[in-house]
């Protein structure tokens, strides 16, 4: 703030200066605004306004969390993970709280989340979220916003020796019309495309949220700072 307004100070002195000493001239005068007009659109940017804070809340929440609101919801066991999506789980807690809904999560994968925890991988302990901060999983129990759900056995045989998280795609399968798979492998995406398709499952995969956190990130600041109130969806 104090460099921005310095900087927009002396440009102002230059400007004046300019026209006393050789008369006003319009197209000097634009020249001169450039480097002004410049610096507050750079401070727009840095510092965006109420209302471009408010527009950016509501479109996260259109493209991202009324679609997670609406159906079942599968999260790959890498994104609980990895310490660089904190801000999405912050905002999806947020959302949940203000539409007094809690995400399912499957007791299996439950117990493969606990097992990376209390064993971490030494190649990939960096990804992992340091203990002293608060893991999603366990912001979620302390907020009451988590159901741990059975898993039921498979039906078919040859999902008997699927993937983990392929068998919740299809668990998950059996209390909405769409599954929602948040994930980034994407070998493992294409196998659920894959097997969801040929059983003629309704899937919907966010493979984009990296490109959301700064958003998320956002949206959780507007939200603590009172700017933006979590938007409520009524119930189907």
């Amino acid at each position: 703030m104090i460099v921005i307004g310095i900087i927009t100070g002396l440009i102002l002195i230059t400007m004046l200066v300019a026209m006393f000493s050789i008369g006003f001239q319009p197209f000097l005068m634009l020249l001169l605004l450039i480097p002004f007009f410049y610096l507050i659109g750079l401070y727009r940017v840095k510092r965006p306004g109420k209302g471009t804070i408010r527009r950016t809340a509501r479109f996260l929440e259109n493209k991202l969390f009324q679609v997670l609101l609406k159906d079942a919801v599968v999260i790959d066991t890498d994104i609980w993970m990895d310490n660089k999506y904190s801000s999405f789980f912050r905002a999806y807690s947020i959302v949940l709280a203000a539409n007094n809904k809690k995400l399912s999560v499957f007791d299996r994968q439950h117990e493969e989340i606990i097992k990376h925890l209390q064993n971490p991988r030494e190649e990939n302990r960096h990804t992992r979220a340091p203990h002293e901060m608060q893991h999603p999983l366990q912001l979620f129990l302390n907020k009451n916003q988590i159901f741990i759900e059975c898993m039921p056995s498979a039906d078919d045989a040859a999902d008997v020796n699927e993937l983990l998280l392929i068998k919740a795609l299809i668990a998950a399968a059996a209390r909405s019309n769409n599954v929602v798979f948040i994930a980034n492998n994407r070998q493992l995406i294409a196998r659920a495309r894959t097997v969801l398709k040929d059983k003629k499952i309704g899937f919907t995969i966010i493979d984009y949220l990296e490109e959301l956190l700064p958003a998320c990130a956002g949206y959780c600041t507007a939200v603590e700072k009172g700017i933006v109130k979590p938007r409520c969806w009524k119930r189907r």
